[in-house]
């Protein structure tokens, strides 16, 4: 499980003792956001008004690497995998057409090896 929290270094060093403590932890480990590969899945089905929009949505999801499934003629669902950020911009982006539905999971992390010397 990934949990994502702000807070100064006595908050989240208080937030890794109290998860630390709970049964079921097995290891609870704190990620530097920039050692860090840290992603997120987010599914939209976006409204498609008229032909041309499907051709656009295809475009923007091409873009940002983000894959196209189910396409009809009144919406299409887009899959991406990305960081928060990338996420939030295609939303803002897709926002034109109409946004039907949206599921996004959350962040997970994995943290980078270490170079060796």
């Amino acid at each position: 499980m990934t949990i994502t929290t702000i807070g100064d270094e006595k908050q989240i060093t208080q937030i890794v003792k109290q998860l630390d403590k709970m049964i079921d932890t097995i290891e609870v480990r704190r990620l530097d956001v920039n050692n860090s590969v840290y992603r997120e899945l987010v599914m939209f089905k976006i409204k498609v008004s008229k032909p041309e929009d499907s051709m656009e949505i295809n475009k923007l999801a091409s873009a940002y690497s983000a894959k196209t499934h189910d396409a009809k003629k009144e919406s299409i669902i887009v899959e991406m995998t990305a960081t928060p950020h990338q996420i939030s911009a295609f939303e803002e982006l897709a926002k034109k057409f109409g946004i039907k539905e949206m599921a996004r999971t959350g962040i997970t992390a994995l943290e980078r090896e270490e170079h060796e010397h």
